[in-house]
């Protein structure tokens, strides 16, 4: 399977059988990166995440280069789309649990969530109107309310040549939905949030993909977006995830994927180990401590007592349990000689 970033959220994904596009937006004038209608000229399928502009907006135009493309998308951005003019017979109503067959992908439908977009404050409308992507305010201003989302973003499972990936179409998800875990790639929008690392790093958390591609992190409608700092979520996960480079095609190789990851995570796991092995090794005099007090008379002394019941109002006398240090000392002396 191969997967080409058009910038903002529009991703392509093509593979022997087909193509499938998801979100095709044309970007405003000054944006970082600059597409055109004719980058999505041949497109037969599209899949919506759902009814925000900078992910259906630029649909209409494109129905009409591409008469025989369907657009498959819930309620909210259908109704949108039929009110700007696009015939009926070019969409296709979904919901979730839906299960699709498109182009030779097998695609899953999930209800997913939209990111918690910060406010509108002074400031910010300050900045927006003396920065010299200014002249795009009336347009934002006229299809930011136009485009409703209503809770319906989706979250969509793709499955081709022996790949799962996973698509989130905002960066947020439910806490009842049952998402896929343990895919080959996720998807993940970096954008919506004041501070996208904790979404960004709850959402990797939950879902526990291979491998992370982030897309959505570009200014496609300045001066309302700005280039974001991918610096701590790339730290974060270091060779786990990448940023997607514009109109660059990827090669997704669901067994190299796999076989990187337990490569991944077995020197991770090894790391870890002989961090705690050297930490267990620097614990020994202490150990040698405990061995002593327990082979001297102290701790007989110390049994008696409590036998007697003269330690009763001692909190905590697991110390004297007849198997708690031996135990301890046994498996250490495992890992000593391991």
């Amino acid at each position: 399977m191969k997967l080409r970033w058009h910038g903002t959220a529009a991703v392509e994904l093509i593979h022997r059988e087909g193509r499938i596009l998801f979100d095709p937006f044309v970007t405003l004038p000054h944006a970082k990166y600059r597409t055109e209608l004719s980058d999505f000229d041949g497109a037969t399928a599209v899949l919506v995440t759902h009814g925000h502009f900078d992910h259906i907006a630029s649909l209409p135009a494109l129905v009409q280069r591409n008469p025989g493309v369907k657009i498959f998308c819930t309620k909210t951005p259908y109704v949108t789309l039929r009110k700007r003019g696009v015939p009926r017979k070019n969409l296709k109503g979904i919901w979730y649990g839906d299960e699709l067959w498109i182009n030779g992908f097998r695609i899953t439908v999930f209800h997913g969530k939209h990111a918690v977009l910060p406010g509108l404050s002074a400031k910010r409308v300050l900045k927006m109107v003396k920065s010299p992507a200014r002249g795009n305010v009336p347009w934002l201003l006229r299809n930011h309310l136009s485009f409703p989302e209503n809770d319906e973003t989706v979250f969509y499972l793709v499955e081709a040549e022996g790949l799962r990936l996973a698509l989130m179409g905002s960066l947020n998800l439910r806490e009842e939905e049952d998402y896929p875990v343990e895919t080959d790639v996720l998807i993940l929008p970096y954008n919506g949030w004041e501070d996208n690392l904790l979404p960004a790093v709850s959402a990797v958390e939950r879902l526990k993909p291979r491998y992370i591609l982030l897309d959505h992190y570009d200014n496609a409608f300045p001066p309302a977006t700005t280039p974001l700092d991918l610096s701590p979520v790339l730290d974060t996960y270091g060779s786990r995830i990448a940023p997607l480079r514009f109109r660059e095609t990827l090669e997704l190789n669901a067994r190299l994927i796999r076989m990187e990851s337990i490569l991944e995570e077995g020197n991770r796991l090894i790391d870890t180990l002989e961090k705690q092995l050297e930490e267990l090794r620097r614990f020994q005099p202490k150990l040698r401590e405990l061995d002593h007090y327990y082979t001297g008379p102290r701790w007989r002394e110390d049994y008696l007592m409590d036998e007697r019941g003269l330690l009763k109002d001692v909190p905590k006398r697991g110390i004297l349990s007849q198997d708690g240090i031996y135990n301890l000392l046994e498996r250490n002396g495992e890992w000593m000689d391991f």
